[in-house]
């Protein structure tokens, strides 16, 4: 009897023992918020998105979240923006842009969500607060989280002279754009060119990126290869597009459009702002071969 009570009381205690880890891990699991690591640098009147997670709690899977801010100028005062439970959430001064659905929250799923605001103002630099009211038997670990905001005026300029040119098939083209910043902080600027006919969507020719590499759109790739196509800098701002041996096939508008990037804290490169110039439109007249 004994050969065989042995091994069972071992057992018995290696149950007791998991289920009491198993106890213990849902006595001390903690909800934790986590939110978006700042300081975030973005200009006046783009579109921000912040997100918000919230794990470990317990409850429904469909959480609710409140965001705050605390401005510069009060660092201490909670001001209320937007809730995803209490359309009275929000202080007065911000009633009126989230009911406008300039600002406002978009759950990715139950636990997970992202606070919009479609055009920043200058007024909205400051510490952001992500709530997450308690779906818990009792307070146990993090129910909110803060990063920080800061909005910086959008400086990005990028000019090219509008005109009409008429070439001829084999002609050469020489576009120039003009794109400058002010920003204080490090940033990277792209530049592309492309080209649109009136029935069709833009079509890239070459541009060079926010890393200072020079990339050709499909449909020109080959003629760029060739050496056909070029675009060189040419100053602090200004860069050039040479088209060799023109087709007719270049027909159309050309723009320039440019990008300011910036590095989060997260190490990924967030476009700014973007902008484009006016265009050059340009027709391509075929050449009349003669016959004697």
């Amino acid at each position: 009897m004994s050969f065989y009570f042995l091994p069972f009381t071992k057992m018995r205690c290696l149950l007791l023992e998991l289920t009491s880890l198993l106890l213990l891990g849902s006595i001390f699991a903690q909800r934790q918020v986590t939110v978006q690591e700042g300081p975030l640098y973005r200009t006046e009147n783009s579109h921000i998105t912040i997100w918000c997670n919230v794990s470990d709690y317990q409850g429904p899977s469909e959480q609710n979240f409140q965001w705050s801010i605390y401005l510069p100028s009060l660092p201490e005062r909670e001001v209320q923006i937007v809730s995803t439970m209490d359309p009275s959430f929000p202080y007065a001064i911000y009633t009126q842009r989230v009911r406008s659905g300039e600002i406002y929250v978009e759950k990715i799923q139950g636990d997970s969500a992202l606070l919009h605001i479609t055009e920043l103002q200058d007024r909205d630099t400051g510490v952001y607060e992500c709530h997450t009211p308690t779906t818990d038997e009792r307070y146990f670990g993090s129910y909110s989280a803060k990063m920080n905001l800061i909005v910086i005026p959008d400086s990005l300029r990028v000019t090219s002279e509008a005109q009409t040119l008429n070439k001829v098939q084999h002609d050469s083209l020489e576009l120039r754009c003009a794109v400058s910043k002010t920003t204080v902080q490090h940033s990277h600027v792209s530049i592309a060119w492309y080209r649109k006919k009136a029935d069709g969507p833009p079509v890239e020719v070459v541009s060079l990126n926010r890393d200072f590499v020079l990339h050709s759109g499909s449909e020109y790739s080959q003629r760029h290869a060739s050496g056909d196509i070029r675009l060189d800098k040419i100053g602090e701002t200004l860069s050039r597009l040479t088209i060799y041996n023109l087709q007719s096939s270049d027909e159309g508008e050309f723009y320039c459009e440019a990008a300011e990037w910036i590095q989060d804290p997260d190490g990924t490169w967030y476009a700014m702002t973007r902008k484009r110039s006016e265009g050059t439109v340009v027709h391509v007249e075929g050449t009349e071969t003669n016959i004697s």
